[in-house]
């Protein structure tokens, strides 16, 4: 009689390799019995509780969200250290540190690497002459998250693009905790930290007057009037006459704001206060 362990030994091999690299990815398809049901990463989306958590970084223990009570956030990830998309992001984020300031905004960095490695690249980085900048000094914390733990919870790693490290996630997170806005670039494309400033200022913007911000909206330009519950009372105060905003269309009422000629980059928002 033939062996015939030797026949199914390969199909055995590519079945085992299956289910390892599912367990890998967080579960299996359905019909896959032994093994937990995929779910697929996690998101966290505009308007969730960001989650919390615990970690160490380049300026000592840092612990979200109780170590910025009363701040606006911003959180993002990057691939790698000594990696040279990165390193133009960190320092172009390090001078504009100041600015985000303004607004009562902190800046938070992380990737898998270890403090001691971030600690070495951002020396080495510090070196480099970026265009007009030079002598960069990096004030704000980044965090180490080797085993991806944070990564994971924040849905910053996207198997598809890179299994174990993370792509280049933004998350505005206001000071009540709750996740504001998301942004997410792939590895090879640096993020427009102008923009990130932009979405903070215009977030603080339009909470503190009521209103959304047009496309393209820089600091100071009109805003928009927020819709009102009806077509009837949109339409009524497009024929209204007033001073205080102009109507290009039903929906769509434009308001300056009160202090046009002052930008609002040098205006911090209380917590919670309304114009």
């Amino acid at each position: 009689m033939k062996n015939t362990n030797r026949r199914f030994a390969p199909a055995f091999l590519v079945l085992a390799s299956i289910l390892i690299g599912c367990i890998e990815e967080g579960g299996a398809p359905e019909g896959v019995p032994g093994i937990p049901k995929k779910t697929g990463p996690k998101v966290v989306l505009i308007g969730d509780t960001a989650p919390a958590f615990e970690a160490e970084s380049t300026s000592g223990p840092v612990k979200f969200p109780d170590d910025f009570a009363g701040r606006w956030v911003v959180l993002f990830s990057h691939p790698g250290d000594f990696t040279p998309v990165c390193t133009t992001e960190f320092m172009r984020f390090a001078v504009m540190k100041p600015e985000f300031d303004k607004f009562q905004c902190s800046l938070l960095g992380l990737s898998a690497d270890t403090v001691e490695s971030h600690m070495q690249w951002l020396k080495e980085a510090s070196k480099i002459r970026l265009g007009t900048i030079s002598n960069v000094k990096f004030d704000f914390p980044v965090l180490a998250d080797p085993a991806l733990e944070i990564a994971r919870n924040y849905g910053m790693v996207h198997p598809k693009t890179l299994r174990k490290s993370t792509v280049r996630t933004v998350f505005v997170i206001d000071p009540n905790g709750i996740v504001r806005a998301t942004i997410a670039y792939p590895p090879t494309i640096g993020r427009d930290i102008d923009e990130i400033l932009r979405l903070v200022v215009a977030l603080q913007t339009a909470d503190h007057y009521e209103v959304s911000t047009p496309a393209n909206w820089r600091p100071g330009e009109d805003v928009i009037l927020n819709p009102l519950p009806t077509e009837e009372e949109n339409r009524a105060r497009a024929r209204t006459p007033s001073l205080d905003y102009h109507s290009l269309a039903w929906f769509l009422c434009m308001k300056r704001l009160p202090d046009p000629e002052r930008t609002l980059r040098k205006v911090v928002w209380p917590v919670g206060e309304k114009k």
